[in-house]
């Protein structure tokens, strides 16, 4: 069995002079030094697995217009993060956590969506804050 959802957790750094968003992840080459990914590189690597991925969760702030590439190139589902908003990590996680363990006990992705949000919405997070910029 092939997975049918991929699931991407990182940091996305958006360019404020420009509208370019970048993916951050350690390097494979160098421990402890950053690698960035723009969205078209991105989107070049992803776009191939479309016939047997189903969902990707883009997990990561200014990842929308990803998001939206990956929509139109044939993803069914995608879930990203608005590309003007950063979030806390830990609001990340408040939504992940509550949307992957529907999906897990069968809601449909709306639905499971909804009660992402809703857990964002009503997790004590520091200061209330969620965006973190």
């Amino acid at each position: 069995m092939r997975p049918k959802i991929l699931f991407l957790n990182c940091h996305g750094n958006k360019k404020k002079y420009k509208n370019v968003t970048h993916f951050c992840f350690e390097s494979v080459s160098e421990a402890g030094l950053m690698q960035k990914f723009s969205e078209e590189k991105f989107y070049n690597l992803l776009r191939n697995i479309k016939s047997e991925v189903k969902l990707i969760v883009l997990s990561a702030c200014h990842s929308s217009n990803l998001g939206k590439l990956l929509f139109d190139a044939g993803i069914p589902v995608v879930v990203s993060i608005h590309t003007s908003v950063a979030v806390l990590e830990m609001a990340a996680y408040a939504f992940n956590r509550i949307f992957l363990f529907s999906l897990l006990e069968g809601m449909k992705t709306g639905e499971a969506f909804k009660m992402g949000i809703g857990n964002v919405s009503s997790a004590n997070l520091e200061s209330g804050k969620i965006c973190c910029c």
